[in-house]
């Protein structure tokens, strides 16, 4: 499953180097056993598929990530879904688009 999760790596690392500021993965990989006991997460998470990140950038709101990520996925660089968090972003590389 290493290289479902590419794309999403090298999606954190150019809006890292875009916004200039470190960026922490706050969810990888979840075991389908570990993906349960999350509270909220999605039954069928990607991440238990190893195509989605879970994105923290130090001072830079979800909000300003969120809208980048989208330009970028209008431009055609992905194709994936985007999830906008108080606190973080979740990427994928579903194939298809969605956002919430």
């Amino acid at each position: 499953m290493w290289e479902n999760i590419v794309v999403p790596l090298q999606l954190a690392d150019f809006m890292r180097e875009r916004l200039g500021a470190p960026c922490r993965i706050a969810s990888s990989y979840r075991s389908p056993a570990y993906n349960r006991k999350c509270p909220g997460a999605a039954p069928n998470s990607f991440h238990t598929k190893n195509l989605a990140l879970d994105l923290q950038f130090h001072g830079i709101n979800p909000v300003v990530v969120a809208n980048a990520f989208r330009r970028w996925r209008t431009e055609g660089l992905f194709k994936g879904g985007i999830g906008e968090y108080e606190t973080f972003v979740h990427i994928d590389n579903r194939g298809s688009n969605a956002s919430w």
